[in-house]
C-alpha cells in the first residue's frame, strides 16, 4: 500500500508540472519573430549625406513600397519575406550613381545592405539674351534679339516694358558681344539638409556687382526648355539664406569671380522654401547670376526692375 501510495503521489507531481508547463507556453505573449530587412545610405564621394532622396523597392518588375532616405542618408525597408529584391534611387541634382542603380539583393533571416555612393557633377552656366533668354529680358534699342555688335537693354519684363541701358561701372553701355565673355561653373553637394556650394567666374563685367539666386523648379529645365514663371518656378531666395549677404559676387578688374558658402533649410527671402538640401528639394532648380546695373545690392530681394538684369543662370 506505501509502494502504491508513493506511486499516486508522483504521478500526481508530474502531472501537476506538465500542467504548468502547457499553461506557461499558452501564455497570451506572442513570440518574438525577426523578418528580412533592407537597410542602406546615399552618400556622395566625401560621405556628405543625402537627405530625402526617394528610395523604392521593387520586387518581379513591380514597386512594392518607396520612401524617403533620411538626413544621415540612411533607410530602412522592414518586414520582408524572404526573396530577390532591387533598390533603386532617383539621383539627386547635379549627381550620377557610382556603380548599379538598380542594386538587385538576395534578402534573408539576415537582411541585406544597399549602399549607393553618388559623384558629384559641375554645373555650367548659360549666359542670358545669348543661350537663352527665359523671359526675354536682353534686346537692342528695336526691342529685338541683339547681335554681337548691338548695345544691350534689359526689358523690364515683370513691370512696365521699359528698355533700360545695360551700363558697365566704368560708364559705357555694354554690348552683346561683351556680354557673353562671361563664364561660370558651379559645384553643389549636401550633407543632411544642408547645401554647401562654390561657384566660379570668369569674363563678367569687371568690376561689376552680381548677386545669386536660388529656384526650385516644378521640373529640370534645359536650354530649349519654354518657361511658364507662374507655374514653373516654386520659390525665388537669396542663395546662403536670408539677408542677402552671402550670395553677393564681386568681380575683379578682370572679370574674375569665386562664390563659396552653404545654405540651410527653410524659408527662401521671396517666396517659397526649401525642405532639405537644395539638391533634393525639388524636381528642377535653376541658380541666376544677376548683375546689378546700380552698382547696388538690395539684401533679400534682387532690386527694382531697373536697377537688375539676369546674366547667367545654372540650370540643375
Amino acid at each position: 500500500m506505501e509502494i502504491k501510495n508513493l506511486s499516486f503521489a508522483h504521478t500526481g507531481l508530474t502531472g501537476l508540472m506538465i500542467t504548468a508547463m502547457l499553461m506557461a507556453c499558452s501564455s497570451d505573449e506572442p513570440a518574438i519573430m525577426n523578418t528580412p530587412t533592407i537597410t542602406g545610405t546615399v552618400l556622395d564621394q566625401n560621405d556628405g549625406a543625402y537627405d530625402n532622396v526617394e528610395v523604392r523597392l521593387v520586387q518581379s518588375g513591380t514597386q512594392i513600397s518607396s520612401l524617403k532616405s533620411d538626413p544621415s542618408g540612411e533607410f530602412i525597408f522592414t518586414n520582408l519575406n524572404d526573396g530577390t529584391y532591387e533598390i533603386e534611387i532617383d539621383p539627386p541634382l547635379a549627381t550620377s550613381v557610382q556603380g548599379s542603380n538598380p542594386i538587385s539583393l538576395a534578402v534573408d533571416m539576415n537582411g541585406a545592405a544597399a549602399d549607393f555612393t553618388l559623384n558629384l557633377s559641375e554645373v555650367p552656366a548659360y549666359i542670358i539674351g545669348s543661350d537663352l533668354d527665359p523671359y526675354g529680358e536682353i534686346k537692342n534699342s528695336n526691342r529685338l534679339n541683339p547681335q554681337d555688335q548691338d548695345e544691350i537693354y534689359a526689358v523690364n519684363v515683370f513691370s512696365d516694358q521699359q528698355l533700360v541701358p545695360i551700363y558697365a561701372p566704368d560708364g559705357h553701355q555694354l554690348t552683346l558681344s561683351e556680354w557673353k565673355e562671361a563664364e561660370g561653373t558651379a559645384r553643389f553637394r549636401c550633407i543632411g539638409r544642408a547645401t554647401f556650394y562654390e561657384m566660379e567666374f570668369s569674363g563678367l563685367i569687371p568690376n561689376g556687382v552680381y548677386t545669386v539666386w536660388v529656384s526650385p523648379l516644378l521640373s529640370q529645365k534645359t536650354v530649349q526648355s519654354v518657361w511658364t514663371p507662374n507655374t514653373d518656378i516654386l520659390g525665388v531666395g537669396a542663395l546662403g539664406g536670408s539677408g542677402g549677404l552671402k550670395n553677393i559676387v564681386m568681380a575683379d578688374e578682370l572679370g574674375n569671380a569665386l562664390l563659396t558658402g552653404d545654405m540651410g533649410s527653410g524659408p527662401l527671402s521671396n517666396f517659397g522654401e526649401i525642405t532639405s538640401c537644395v539638391l533634393t528639394s525639388a524636381n528642377g532648380l535653376a541658380m541666376i547670376l544677376d548683375y546689378h546695373i546700380d552698382g547696388n545690392t538690395y539684401g533679400d530681394t534682387a532690386g527694382p526692375d531697373h536697377t537688375e538684369v539676369g546674366h547667367m543662370i545654372f540650370l540643375f
